[in-house]
């Protein structure tokens, strides 16, 4: 939804944009639940529960866990 691609970019943004995560490869999509965006460098993931108990409700992924874990490097 609009709200949550704003909020993503609101964040974005305010971290330091694309110098600082490159450029956008998706939109905001949904994924396993959440409302997320893929740049270059990073995934953005929008958290409405977090903002319901008045936190920032866009974190970073950790997609370096991930690929560890995809790979069995990782536990």
């Amino acid at each position: 939804d609009q709200a949550r691609a704003d909020q993503i970019d609101h964040d974005f943004q305010a971290r330091g944009g694309a110098t600082m995560f490159g450029q956008p490869i998706t939109e905001a999509l949904f994924e396993n639940g959440f409302g997320v965006q893929y740049f270059q460098k990073a995934r953005f993931e929008y958290h409405p529960e977090l903002e319901k108990a008045g936190g920032n409700p866009v974190l970073l992924g950790l997609l370096g866990d991930e690929s560890l874990r995809a790979r069995r490097m990782l536990e």
